[in-house]
């Protein structure tokens, strides 16, 4: 069956990081302190802005004294505030007001930094749990900043938590810089002879990916207390489509319509693979399930949310699998490669995993 996607790097390039994203929380920490007084911020967004002047540094003491904790953090920590949001159609004041936002590569034609996910917890008390932390003027989760607790503090998380709702308080961590790895041995030797390694070599780099975050081990670096309300996150997954007729939008431009125009051309069945995500109140469990509905359905709507796919969405779709998770604790897709350790020893997960990588490295 022919494949058709200009998105073949890109999406293999997400896949392969969303195989290593359980690493968060296993990450060895070395003691190091900068020396330097504690750096006090109000602002995710100020935080953020001296890492990218390289102004922090490994081993500075980090304070938010008004901060908001949760247990979905954003799976591209930073990147949305280094990138430029408007090739994907994006605006940041948008996000930061937690406006209901949804969108595809297969109307974009291009994979946004997008998404939380909630990890599966660590091997040890002191690596225990993945947070994250974000302050009010960036209301997001995918705005946020990770935050790795031990067991103690992840329990008087807990203590202070109401209804999955996040917990305001003040947080003092060390600022951590590590890789999440991104050509593990052992996931090459489970792929085997199938999959070109040079392939995987031109997607991915021997380094893996830098990732920023902060660690707390210590419950007296924290006071935390009770709130009522969470920041909403983009729900997300990467997906395999079979179509029998293409779907070709025209470029939104500042003149045109909100919804870009469709041409549909009949073809022969064709596979592709794509992106999508769903800004949702993810503590909110019957909003959770709207979304759930739509990424099962294939509704990539410009258009508020709903269970019903917009009719450009499912124009042509025969088939729709999708092929990652975003929750560790939860399995909401049949077809899915599960968000844990070493995936690739689960023998379904192994077969998903090596028709992905077999698809897209023939484009």
């Amino acid at each position: 069956m022919k494949i058709i996607t200009e998105l073949a790097k890109p999406i293999s390039r997400s896949f392969l990081n969303y195989l290593h994203l359980s690493e968060w929380v296993n990450q060895r920490l070395t003691s190091v302190f900068s020396g330097k007084s504690v750096r006090t911020f109000e602002s995710v967004e100020d935080f953020w802005k001296q890492i990218f002047e390289e102004t922090l540094y490994i081993g500075d003491r980090i304070r938010f004294k008004e901060a908001f904790i949760m247990e979905w953090l954003p799976r591209s920590p930073g990147e949305l505030w280094l990138d430029n949001l408007k090739q994907f159609g994006l605006e940041l004041d948008a996000l930061r007001k937690g406006h209901p936002i949804a969108l595809s590569s297969l109307i974009s034609n291009a994979i946004a930094p997008l998404g939380v996910i909630r990890l599966p917890f660590g091997d040890s008390n002191e690596s225990y749990a993945a947070l994250s932390l974000t302050t009010v003027d960036s209301w997001h989760c995918d705005l946020g900043i990770p935050v790795i607790v031990s067991s103690s503090v992840y329990d008087s998380f807990l203590s202070r938590r109401i209804e999955g709702n996040a917990v305001a308080g003040e947080v003092e961590a060390i600022l951590c810089f590590g890789e999440i790895p991104l050509f593990s041995p052992k996931l090459i030797s489970s792929l085997g002879s199938d999959v070109n390694i040079d392939f995987l070599s031109s997607i991915s780099t021997h380094r893996g990916l830098p990732n920023v975050y902060l660690k707390v081990v210590s419950p007296l670096d924290v006071k935390f207390n009770y709130h009522d309300t969470h920041p909403p996150g983009f729900v997300w997954c990467i997906d395999r489509q079979v179509r029998d007729k293409q779907v070709i939008h025209s470029p939104v431009t500042p003149k045109s319509a909100k919804k870009p125009r469709i041409d549909i051309k009949d073809t022969e069945p064709y596979l592709t693979y794509g992106f999508s995500a769903i800004s949702t109140q993810i503590s909110d469990r019957n909003e959770l399930q709207s979304c759930l509905s739509c990424l099962k359905a294939g509704n990539f709507s410009y258009e508020q949310q709903s269970t019903v796919p917009s009719p450009e969405s499912i124009i042509g779709l025969v088939q729709l699998d999708i092929l990652t998770e975003f929750d560790a604790r939860c399995r909401y897709f049949k077809t899915s490669v599960p968000l844990t350790k070493e995936p690739w020893k689960d023998e379904k997960s192994l077969k998903q995993m090596k028709r992905t990588f077999i698809d897209l490295q023939q484009i």
